[in-house]
């Protein structure tokens, strides 16, 4: 497990008081609008789909076994909601993390690599999804 450098708990103490410091000012923050009801239903669909998945390997970095079996069947599922995908900048992002995480090689000393690579991807396809669905 890596460790935290010893100096973040003072650097974000000092951001944190930083922050805090400095008056607020400016009109009011408008009121959040209310949810779109006019987007795919990829635009949910995806983004919980991956969300499950990212966690699964973040559960599963210590054990590559596991992991490679993840990381091939999360591929599968991926390609398959790919499949079935109207939007086609959002198809291509999924068909993208699905082939990115076809690609990824699991060994025992390479596992919390493999995850990292995994969760990054799948982070990046949801921004993707987001930027699309806005």
């Amino acid at each position: 497990m890596r460790t935290l450098p010893p100096a973040l708990p003072a650097l974000l103490l000092a951001l944190l008081l930083a922050g805090c410091s400095t008056p607020v000012t400016g009109p009011p923050a408008a009121a959040p609008s209310a949810p779109r009801t006019d987007l795919p239903a990829e635009c949910s669909e995806v983004p919980m789909l991956i969300g499950a998945k990212l966690t699964e390997f973040s559960s599963l970095a210590g054990k590559a076994k596991e992991l490679k079996t993840s990381i091939g069947a999360a591929a599968t599922d991926v390609e398959a909601k790919a499949a079935t995908i109207g939007d086609a900048t959002v198809k291509q992002a999924v068909q993208d993390y699905a082939g990115e995480l076809k690609k990824i090689e699991v060994t025992g000393s390479t596992a919390v690599d493999a995850a990292q690579i995994a969760i990054k991807g799948g982070t990046d396809t949801m921004q993707k999804v987001a930027d699309a669905c806005a």
